[in-house]
């Protein structure tokens, strides 16, 4: 137990996040959620800031391009599924480019058309489920309990953003960054 937290403590810290984005600018959106995670450890649903051995690309694509424009940033799901920033190429720094949900079994699909929206879309409080075709929702909100420290994070939120809470998640953010950027993502 001792050797398996030590190893989950090393993906933990900054500097193994911080290589993630291999010299890129990692956008100060998610180095604020960085600090408010390690007061506020569980504050969702198995989502985790965390480092990556870059390897764990290939589980996607052997592709050179994929694995340079591709970003993982975080766990998406306690089954394996990360998040990920989107290089699309059209030069777009990284707080604005696309977020992806990469998920070994079941594919890979936009949720967000950028940084700030996916962290609208955390105050939702629920884990992302692919089905090969489209990302879903893997709980009834009204059914389940909500997370450790949920209300902080909204709070937090608003605070540092000015951005209210996602009522409708399909709706208000995963529809419209579908509609944006996943014909471009899947022909990509």
């Amino acid at each position: 137990m001792d050797e398996g937290f030590e190893g989950l403590q090393k993906y933990r810290s900054f500097s193994a996040f911080k290589k993630n984005f291999q010299g890129r600018e990692i956008p100060r959106e998610l180095v604020l959620l960085y600090d408010f995670q390690q007061d506020h450890p569980n504050y969702a649903q198995y989502f985790l800031l965390r480092g990556y051995d870059l390897s764990i690309l290939r589980n996607w694509s052997e592709n050179e391009a994929f694995q340079k424009y591709i970003i993982p940033f975080a766990r998406a799901t306690s089954f394996g599924a990360i998040y990920a920033l989107w290089d699309d190429g059209s030069g777009k720094e990284t707080k604005d480019m696309p977020v992806v949900v990469l998920d070994i079994e079941n594919g890979r699909d936009v949720v967000a058309e950028n940084v700030l929206q996916f962290l609208r879309l955390l105050s939702y409080d629920i884990e992302p489920v692919l089905d090969s075709e489209t990302v879903k929702l893997s709980n009834d909100r009204d059914n389940y309990a909500t997370s450790n420290n949920i209300e902080a994070y909204t709070e937090w939120l608003m605070e540092n953003f000015d951005v209210e809470p996602v009522e409708e998640p399909f709706e208000e953010i995963i529809g419209p960054a579908e509609d944006k950027f996943a014909d471009a993502f899947w022909n990509w």
